[in-house]
């Protein structure tokens, strides 16, 4: 192992870690545990615009705060539009918070409003320099707003993000702040890279325009997340350079990434984790209504859409599992018509160099997120240039891989706040 490697320890180093704060994370862990054996640690949907479910209630319908203004096209990216004051509890953990309404684009460059919650701790940061910011990209596991993590945060319980939970907790407890945007945007589009990409990284920009939070262009910055908050991260790294080279990252953690979604449909369709098909399906078609999936779906997909277009995932996994995805249109194998591939094409990672050093992990054996596909990703990096550490772990699947890069993760972005050289295995 190279030196310099202290962001990924050991196995006997993260045993002892594991047994240290076991009491403080196992009911996180639990609740991780237990929601990705039904599938949900992929990543929530999204709800749908007016174009193509009527029904959806944006966070607007649900609170008018989230409503963007009348300027929202004249402003420049990572622009708060207004903020609002919360007390969160994160896992145990209270906090002082702010919800930001901020301007972004969506996957086709439109002005969005879009939401972040910040998180401060309530002590005084006593390292070097200044207090480091995360966005912590939380898998929503959703196909309505109301399920979005600002919703779960703001109501004052952690239901909504319970796998990700000890994550956030355990950066505010380093004396981070951290950031966590409702990334899939006010028509909450799942798995649509560019849209969570752009939420990130303005999400970050208004992060640090907050003054009130004791933030500015000046803090140290980076990106972590798994499953489909790992979807969302390293889409942020990739935009970086060319949507916002004016942030900075000091690093990017990235883990379980669904990076290659033909490969995903091949992994899962027609299995227990077949739901995320079809909501990865209904979360694409948000943004790219071309692919006008009312137009192909048949009466059991016509159904399943209208029964689920507010729904949180749990039950569209219930309703999806074991299905394919020819069981729900008018004519078999429509992926692989034009507009679909075209679609998942500009949905596929790996196609930019990250801006900053990337720790990418994962289970070797992965039953919902193609390890492939990750590997794929890093391969590629790699030969742009850029600095990756691949960690894959023998003994594990998609929730236990949650938990083995939890530290390794930590310790990762607490060397690049440091400054020390980041490792790579390239």
């Amino acid at each position: 192992m190279p030196s310099g490697v202290p962001s990924t320890p050991s196995r006997t180093s993260i045993r002892k870690q594991r047994r240290r704060s076991h009491r403080r994370l196992r009911l996180g862990f639990a609740s991780v545990a237990s929601v990705a054996t039904i599938g949900s640690l992929l990543a929530g949907v999204s709800g749908s615009s007016a174009t193509t479910d009527p029904s959806y209630k944006t966070p607007a319908q649900l609170d008018a705060w989230y409503a963007p203004p009348a300027n929202l096209a004249i402003l420049s990216n990572g622009d708060i539009i207004r903020s609002r004051e919360n007390d969160i509890n994160v896992s145990g953990f209270q906090s002082k918070s702010w919800q930001l309404l901020y301007k972004s684009t969506d996957a086709k460059g439109q002005p969005v409003a879009d939401s972040t919650t910040v998180l401060i701790p309530p002590t005084a940061w006593t390292g070097s320099g200044r207090r480091p910011l995360v966005s912590y990209q939380a898998a929503e596991d959703s196909v309505g707003a109301n399920c979005a993590p600002g919703f779960a945060l703001a109501g004052g319980t952690n239901a909504g993000i319970a796998g990700d939970a000890p994550g956030i907790s355990q950066v505010l407890q380093r004396g981070w702040a951290a950031a966590v945007p409702d990334y899939e945007g006010p028509e909450s589009q799942f798995i649509v890279g560019p849209q969570a990409g752009h939420a990130v990284l303005d999400g970050l920009r208004a992060a640090q325009h907050f003054t009130t939070a004791g933030l500015s262009s000046q803090t140290p910055t980076a990106l972590w997340g798994y499953s489909g908050g790992g979807n969302a991260t390293a889409w942020a790294g990739e935009l970086a350079a060319s949507y916002a080279p004016d942030l900075k990252l000091a690093g990017i953690a990235e883990g379980g990434v669904p990076a290659d979604l033909q490969m995903l449909v091949n992994l899962i369709d027609g299995g227990p984790f077949a739901g995320f098909d079809f909501v990865g399906v209904l979360g694409l078609w948000r943004a790219y209504p071309e692919m006008v999936i009312d137009k192909v779906v048949n009466a059991q997909g016509k159904a399943l859409l209208d029964a689920n277009e507010n729904s949180c995932l749990t039950s569209i996994l219930l309703q999806g599992a074991f299905k394919k995805l020819d069981d729900l249109t008018i004519r078999p194998g429509m992926i692989n018509e034009p507009i679909y591939q075209q679609v998942l094409a500009l949905n596929k990672l790996g196609q930019r160099k990250p801006n900053a050093p990337v720790f990418n992990y994962g289970a070797m054996f992965d039953e919902i997120v193609p390890t492939q596909g990750n590997d794929n990703i890093v391969a590629a990096y790699c030969k742009m240039g850029a600095t990756v550490y691949k960690e894959r772990y023998l003994f594990a699947e998609h929730a236990t891989g949650l938990l083995w890069g939890f530290y390794g993760s930590l310790n990762f972005l607490s060397d690049r706040f440091a400054a020390k050289p980041a490792p790579s295995n390239c």
